[in-house]
């Protein structure tokens, strides 16, 4: 947590708001640029198959410039030499290095099981601009180290671009990234000891990626409405969201909405946007539509159908939450993200094994790559007559992060509830009751710190008899070396103090379930302490680590989770199911 509070001061000491005064277009100009101009210059079969020189020989003379100089920018106050460390790994070099009188060195840096080699160039005081890692979306990103030209002299650095990137000392054990603390320098050449690291985005070449990056999805959007999705964004009592898609040639929606059983019925306008995946070639825009049915009456049971003009859904029931506790049935499922047919398997078996649970947590890494449209394409077309009908609330794993901006896709495809923490992006947190239960969802992802004054504040304010929070990154972890001890350090704290009962989690994949913790120490009942669970409902799958907090692990099994919330008695039936429906842990609480 300290490291990532000094990174975050680092970047604040070091970047500004870069204003873009470059003779060349900016580098999201320029690949907005190339990419249209691939589309319509390059045979659709081609675009899929494009290699790096390929796309070097089609730039013209301003792409190649902005290519190469507008990537990343700052400015320096003093004579500086410029060093690009290059993976002996990547086949296909920056051709601006070359191309700008960068040359390569004799000694080389060691990295996270790396050798890279040195190419440098001087410069003088002021702007310094670079160009792309690489056009293929090879991993790692290049590193830049910097140093004084003059001997002593102190060189600082301003108006970082992009702001994320970071400064720091090159030395043996520093972070290569500045969102990523577990790949590390190993070793430094004596030319580069204590010059200044200037640490990129892990994935920021994705960035200016244009080969091994179009694709197709193959489930095009068209004008009937479908991928239609029952999220909440308020009181699951009295009021019900829902959202779907349809190809541009739609512009306008409507929800029409009943109560079950009636003829008469109401209708509403839905809100239209536009989603982009720019790399999609046979369908790179989708539009997106999304209502809120209001007024809605607690524990009741409502129809309901979308679409424009003469072109709608069938009609299709959903129910609203009870108006106080009553018992209920929900779905937990930890990281679908791989092998999605299967998956759908899975979550339809157990859609018609217990089709009176009431709603579905997942509890992130919902897809592998959270920024291609097909991927969710995938998801929704295995899920199809499931979410429709039944709530879905999804928690953001790191694959949903993917890329530099976030989990943009995610929030531009699910309407959640704007209630969660201040100290982050809306809709990434949020909480909502149901029945006698409050269900509190974080974003593991962002800072772990500064959402424990919203959480505690939720957890501290609910008269709710249970306490179910659920996020990505486990605290306690099914695999070896990877648990997150901010998280168990802030939030686990939180879980002590308020008897929270169980976490949901996702990320491992692997089962657990651990023993009742407290202060991270095992707990008899699970009165004295809460419950961690790790699942995983796709077919991605990792080893299970031997830990003294685990009461129940497994490996290579993708499970489904029921939790029955029985009133009489205050009874919580835990079970966890595999494809064959046949029960692999199970466990009861009494209040």
């Amino acid at each position: 947590m300290k490291f990532r509070m000094l990174l975050a001061a680092l970047v604040l000491a070091t970047s500004g708001a870069f204003a873009h005064d470059s003779e060349f277009p900016s580098i999201q100009d320029t690949m907005s640029g190339i990419i249209e101009r691939l589309k319509t210059t390059e045979k659709p079969e081609d675009l899929t198959r494009l290699r790096v020189r390929h796309v070097v020989d089609v730039l013209t003379h301003d792409e190649r410039a902005a290519m190469g100089r507008n990537y990343w920018h700052f400015e320096v106050n003093a004579p500086v030499v410029v060093t690009v460390l290059v993976s002996q790994k990547q086949r296909d070099l920056p051709f601006w290095l070359e191309e700008q009188g960068y040359t390569k060195q004799a000694y080389t840096l060691d990295a996270d099981e790396n050798t890279f080699d040195a190419w440098e160039m001087q410069f003088d005081a002021g702007a310094i601009g670079l160009g792309f890692s690489a056009l293929d979306g090879f991993e790692p990103h290049y590193l830049v180290a910097l140093r004084a030209q003059e001997a002593g002299a102190e060189v600082k650095i301003a108006e970082m671009y992009p702001k994320r990137h970071t400064v720091g000392k090159l030395t043996a054990g520093a972070f290569m990234f500045s969102d990523d603390f577990d790949r590390k320098v190993e070793s430094v050449p004596a030319d580069l000891d204590g010059a200044l690291l200037l640490r990129p985005l892990r994935r920021g070449m994705r960035d200016t990626q244009l080969v091994n990056v179009f694709r197709n999805t193959p489930y095009p959007s068209s004008e009937t409405p479908e991928q239609v999705v029952l999220t909440w964004s308020d009181d699951p009592k009295t009021t019900q969201t829902v959202q779907w898609r349809t190809s541009p040639a739609v512009n306008e929606g409507r929800v029409w909405f009943r109560e079950a059983g009636s003829e008469e019925h109401q209708s509403i306008d839905a809100a239209m946007t536009e989603l982009v995946d720019p790399f999609l070639v046979n369908d790179s825009v989708n539009h997106r539509f999304t209502a809120t049915m209001t007024g809605l009456q607690p524990g009741a049971s409502y129809e309901y159908r979308v679409g424009h003009g003469d072109t709608m859904t069938a009609w299709t029931a959903f129910e609203t939450a009870p108006a106080g506790p009553e018992p209920f049935r929900f779905v937990y499922m930890g990281d679908a993200q791989n092998g999605l047919d299967d998956w759908g398997n899975l979550v339809h078996k157990c859609f018609e094994k217990f089709p009176d649970a009431k709603f579905y947590i997942m509890a992130g890494d919902l897809v592998n790559r959270g920024i291609e449209r097909d991927d969710w394409d995938s998801l929704f077309h295995n899920a199809n007559d499931i979410y429709d009908r039944r709530q879905l609330v999804p928690v953001i794993g790191n694959h949903e992060c993917q890329g530099n901006d976030g989990p943009w896709m995610y929030l531009e495809l699910f309407d959640l509830p704007k209630n969660g923490s201040p100290a982050i992006q809306p809709e990434r947190s949020y909480a909502f009751e149901y029945g006698n239960v409050l269900f509190v969802v974080l974003d593991s992802n962002d800072d772990i710190q500064q959402q424990t004054a919203w959480l505690e504040e939720r957890l501290a304010s609910t008269t709710a008899t249970w306490k179910f929070v659920t996020y990505h990154h486990p605290a306690y972890s099914s695999g070896v070396g990877r648990n997150n001890p901010d998280v168990r350090e802030y939030w686990g704290a939180l879980f002590d103090k308020y008897k929270v009962d169980l976490a949901l989690q996702g990320h491992d994949h692997a089962y657990l379930r651990t023993y009742p913790m407290f202060g991270g120490e095992r707990q008899p009942t699970p009165a004295d302490g809460t419950i961690y669970i790790v699942s995983v409902s796709g077919t991605k799958h990792y080893e299970q680590g031997d830990f003294d907090y685990t009461e129940f692990g497994m490996e290579k099994v993708s499970t489904y989770q029921l939790l029955d919330i029985q009133v009489d008695g205050d009874k919580l039936v835990y079970k966890a199911y595999d494809i064959d429906g046949e029960v692999r842990d199970q466990f009861v609480i009494e209040k």
